[in-house]
């Protein structure tokens, strides 16, 4: 390269940084992010997150201090008041997935056809007030729980379908992998604050300590329905709150661009092209196996930190807690990651890919780990080539600090999957990202409910 050739080149590239220095000054100007309405919307998405996974797992930790674990041969410092054996907690622990599961087609046409504004503002109504009763059907009989459990878990069938159905089109392509992560990483902070609040409530709560993490649940759940009523709407044209300039900006930037308002009650799911779509049978197996591990991991470590070291009910809370911590900070940090990587080094495809690889290797390891950690085995039954499956099946009752720091390892990589095939559906098209993310989400139910099943038969 001759001098001035070089020197080209340089005033090329000035003239471009000035040019995406004066765009990004115009964009921030025009179409403010920290005050926007999109990014209000994914905060109100953080908290449905948290407030949906957080009835979710309450349970999880509840039921260690419901439980009168003496009574049914199992020496423990926690007693409750109920007799319940194994299979009666693995059954309770896994009611909410099976009735979420088959409903998930259902749930999917339901808010394709009348948006998720309307569908999901009922579910938060319906479940502010069922969660509540489940203290009072419980001591009534342990069927009551399972039914209630059940219950919320068909309303809650339409959560991932409601949110993927706001974001496909309310957030930018170029800023769905971080503001995606954001709202996930709601789920993860509901799961960390309602293990640390239960094991906290079992020992200083009201109504005999378990119940009042129910209760509280009830009042946020309806607390958070009133803001979703008022401030979510299905698209940016049917929001009073957005200016112009933003609302002209996120329609350039998605790719929805023939969905008129009136029209969800008319729209045809393309039900041929969804089911013969190769891309839809590889996210339905990826989130099959991940939610194996996923599910498995937030439904039993309570329990086994119950069974295998017997700590008390609020150090049980904190620790069970512990895991979510490096799982949150990874999801937080993928996202704008994501978005880098896409802008800078690989394609779109290809960065979820990337994600999804650095996901499902570690999953598929955790998962075996933890089965053979809650089952009493001393010895690994698979030659898997990592440290940690080696030094988590040889942990004992007197290594619990072991056991935490590689629980704590085992979480740290699932982060990766906000950022992996979790936004695949979006990707395919946002139109009909509920529709699909249903579908996969069958699997991915079913894979939590049948892992509860087989620890309750097997401990």
């Amino acid at each position: 390269m001759n001098k001035n050739a070089f020197f080209g080149c340089i005033c090329d590239l000035r003239r471009a940084i000035n040019s995406s220095l004066d765009n990004f000054q115009l964009s921030v100007t025009l179409v403010p992010f920290w005050t926007s309405s999109r990014f209000g919307v994914t905060i109100i998405l953080f908290f449905g997150w948290f407030y949906i996974f957080s009835i979710r797992v309450n349970i999880n930790m509840s039921i260690v201090c419901m439980v009168n674990h003496s009574a049914i041969g199992v020496n423990d410092i926690n007693d409750g008041p109920f007799m319940w054996d194994r299979t009666v907690q693995a059954n309770i622990l896994g009611a909410f997935l099976w009735p979420y599961a088959i409903l998930q087609v259902p749930g999917s046409i339901l808010v394709t056809k009348y948006g998720a504004h309307k569908v999901f503002g009922c579910v938060l109504l319906l479940s502010s007030v069922l969660t509540p009763m489940i203290p009072v059907l419980s001591r009534v009989h342990y069927i009551g729980a399972i039914v209630l459990r059940s219950t919320l878990g068909a309303l809650m069938s339409v959560t991932f379908i409601s949110f993927q159905y706001i974001l496909g089109r309310w957030i930018p392509v170029q800023e769905r992998s971080r503001l995606s992560a954001l709202t996930y990483a709601g789920l993860e902070s509901g799961i960390l604050v309602t293990y640390a609040m239960t094991g906290f409530f079992c020992e200083h709560g009201f109504d005999g300590g378990w119940p009042s993490i129910f209760y509280i649940h009830g009042i946020l759940g309806f607390i958070l329905s009133v803001f979703w009523i008022v401030f979510i709407r299905d698209t940016p044209e049917k929001s009073k709150r957005i200016s112009d300039e933003e609302k002209k900006y996120i329609l350039d930037n998605i790719p929805i661009k023939d969905e008129s308002t009136d029209s969800l009650k008319k729209t045809k799911i393309p039900w041929k092209g969804i089911l013969t779509s190769v891309p839809v049978y590889a996210i339905i197996v990826v989130l099959f196996a991940s939610d194996w591990a996923f599910l498995f991991m937030g439904t039993f470590v309570p329990t086994y930190l119950d069974d295998v070291f017997h700590f008390n009910s609020q150090n049980n809370g904190l620790i069970s807690a512990l895991p979510s911590i490096p799982l949150l900070v990874v999801t937080l940090l993928t996202g704008p990651l994501s978005d880098f990587i896409q802008n800078r080094c690989l394609s779109r495809g290809n960065t979820r890919k990337l994600f999804t690889v650095l996901l499902t290797s570690l999953d598929i390891v955790c998962s075996t780990i933890l089965k053979r950690m809650f089952s009493g085995h001393s010895k690994p039954a698979m030659i898997v080539p990592a440290f940690i499956m080696v030094g988590l099946s040889h942990v004992d009752c007197s290594s619990p600090e072991l056991a935490i720091v590689l629980l704590l390892l085992c979480n740290f990589m699932r982060g990766f999957r906000y950022a992996g095939f979790l936004e695949n559906a979006l990707d395919i098209d946002p139109r009909y990202a509920g529709v699909i993310f249903g579908l996969a989400n069958i699997g991915g139910s079913l894979a939590g409910y049948f892992s509860s099943v087989v620890v309750g038969s097997i401990t």
